[in-house]
């Protein structure tokens, strides 16, 4: 069964570059631009169907913190992995993220061996997911 991540983040460049690498590895990848548009995407979406959100912190319209807490209310989602990334990195803001729901937090830009572990941490399974 092929594993979907959603991708929340407003800046395109970065998200394109995300979804291209989990691509590569054999992901279903999902993409929205901030997190209003992620959580009418949610709201529609069968839970079973998302088994990975990475989330950015700064986003217009609805942010990455209030995204993670909008999230964790929806009973469905209480226990699908959610990874913060920010360029902020600041003890803060990795523990409002943590507070929020979010599992891991990663900084960003981000080395490419750093991010591959994580996701490995979460889904050890993949067939194709490797470095």
């Amino acid at each position: 069964m092929t594993k979907t991540i959603l991708i929340v983040d407003d800046g395109v460049s970065m998200l394109l570059a995300v979804k291209d690498l989990l691509r590569s590895k054999g992901v279903r990848v999902l993409t929205a631009t901030n997190g209003k548009e992620a959580l009418e995407y949610i709201k529609e979406t069968n839970p079973y169907s998302i088994s990975l959100i990475i989330t950015d912190l700064i986003m217009p319209l609805l942010d990455g913190i209030s995204l993670i807490k909008e999230i964790r209310k929806i009973s469905d989602y209480t226990n699908i992995p959610i990874i913060a990334m920010s360029s902020q990195k600041n003890e803060n803001v990795v523990m409002e993220a943590k507070i929020a729901g979010a599992n891991s937090f990663i900084s960003k830009p981000f080395n490419i061996n750093t991010f591959n572990v994580m996701i490995r941490n979460y889904f050890d399974s993949f067939l194709n997911y490797s470095e």
